[in-house]
């Protein structure tokens, strides 16, 4: 496996130009944030390096319970039993 890195990471996210690509978390819902230059309060997700690393780290590829979203909206506990 690689290094237990942000780049390696299944919730490492990059968008942006390809000359400047911005790398974001998204282990966790983004958050509001209140920039003057936006005229008001947007959302964003915390903006990483590729060679960061924290403690959450899962591999890209890798099944986690967060991916199932279990029964969908408005259906009855009878189907599931």
């Amino acid at each position: 496996m690689d290094e237990l890195t942000c780049e390696n990471c299944k919730y490492f996210v990059t968008s942006g130009a390809l000359y400047s690509p911005i790398n974001r978390c998204h282990r966790y819902p983004p958050y509001l944030v209140d920039w003057e230059f936006h005229n008001g309060i947007t959302v964003d997700w915390p903006v990483v390096a590729p060679d960061a690393w924290c403690g959450e780290f899962v591999e890209k590829g890798t099944y986690t319970l967060a991916d199932d979203s279990g029964p969908s909206v408005g259906a009855r506990s009878d189907q599931f039993s």
